[in-house]
């Protein structure tokens, strides 16, 4: 079965974005066993020189990967009629000269889909779409006319696979798209190659968190959760990891006197953080808004209980562990705190994770759906 996928955001290692909306690639990963998968990726980044348009082929993880960059110094009305051309181009070549047609477009956010569903209609392609976006649970908020593309494109689709319940459930309430009967939940991936259980020294009082340092991960509650817990248990630390300016966080730890058991980390590749996962104790998670955050399954994975804020599809994907409300500092401490005194079997954590979380468990549910629209 061929499959071209087409996503709004991909890895970019072009533009020095290795891990940017990463979980598109770990969906389409899964599927490597069960069909022959394509990727167009229309960059939102500008074209490095004078030229209207650059393209750049690959392949990466097994995976043919086409990613086009286009001016936007361009007028705009001229910069969109020209990309319809060069993307005209990319389907007769695709399918006349690769012979490579495609019996499912996979769109992986809708903004994508309103591209999408011309080539769908000139070439009789069924249409697919993923959908991870939290605009469509309320964050950020978008404008009623990008609500209006969205109902368009979820309706005209054959499936829809929203990555959590609470974000199928957003869907429908802002967009009014009748979608009921044509919707599965398929949560991320997880590249359990990486993340899994390994048996090594653990630090019982060590915290891990894997996080962009803005404010939609409302690190200063997560801080003054540790300072409260610290309170109780003394050698408490906080390992935290991910891409953004620490500077005004690390003001907010001296501010509460934990400047010294909290380590900001940076962004890591996938196998370091495995590896300190699997030398700590609690993942946690203060956001004030999420979707279905990989990190979870991939701290599941390895075996750790997961305290975090009861946001979008959060408490669908912990397995061991506890939520909280928002905004809760106490609450997020008095969780963390029982976590600390429970006994966790890691094993077992890790083999129901894997089971749940895995690429052969997701790249399954995906094939099935498109089994069933081609046989529609």
């Amino acid at each position: 079965m061929n499959i071209l996928h087409w996503p709004s955001s991909y890895p970019d290692p072009n533009r020095n974005q290795p891990f940017h909306c990463i979980f598109v690639e770990e969906h389409i990963r899964s599927l490597l066993p069960y069909s022959n998968n394509r990727v167009l990726y229309i960059s939102s980044e500008s074209t490095l020189r004078s030229k209207w348009h650059e393209r750049i082929d690959t392949e990466e993880h097994g995976i043919n990967v086409t990613r086009y960059y286009f001016n936007k110094r361009l007028n705009l009305q001229f910069l969109n009629f020209y990309i319809r051309l060069v993307l005209l181009s990319y389907f007769i070549n695709l399918v006349i000269f690769k012979k490579f047609k495609p019996q499912i477009i996979h769109i992986h956010f809708f903004t994508s889909g309103i591209w999408a569903n011309l080539y769908c209609k000139l070439l009789n392609i069924k249409m697919v779409v993923t959908e991870h976006w939290t605009a469509l649970i309320g964050y950020p908020l978008i404008s009623k006319r990008r609500l209006l593309g969205a109902k368009k494109v979820y309706e005209y689709a054959n499936w829809i696979l929203p990555v959590s319940t609470h974000l199928r459930d957003g869907i429908i309430e802002r967009t009014q798209a009748a979608i009921e009967n044509k919707n599965s939940i398929i949560h991320n991936a997880v590249n359990t190659d990486i993340f899994y259980y390994k048996p090594i020294q653990v630090n019982n009082n060590q915290l891990i968190t894997v996080i962009r340092l803005d404010e939609q991960k409302d690190i200063p509650t997560m801080l003054k959760a540790v300072a409260i817990a610290q309170k109780t248990c003394t050698h408490l630390t906080l390992k935290i990891i991910g891409g953004g300016n620490p500077n005004p966080f690390i003001d907010i730890a001296n501010q509460l006197k934990i400047n010294s058991s909290v380590e900001f980390l940076g962004t890591l590749p996938k196998q370091k953080i495995a590896e300190l996962m699997n030398q700590s104790n609690i993942f946690i998670l203060s956001s004030i808004a999420e979707n279905s955050p990989c990190v979870i399954g991939e701290a599941h994975c390895c075996g750790l209980p997961v305290v975090a804020t009861n946001v979008g599809g959060v408490k669908e994907l912990i397995m061991e562990g506890a939520v909280v409300p928002p905004k809760s500092a106490e609450l997020l401490a008095e969780k963390i705190l029982e976590q600390l005194e429970k006994k966790v079997d890691k094993v077992a954590l890790s083999k129901r994770a894997q089971a749940h979380f895995s690429y052969n468990a997701i790249g399954q549910q995906i094939f099935e759906v498109y089994q069933n629209v081609c046989a529609e």
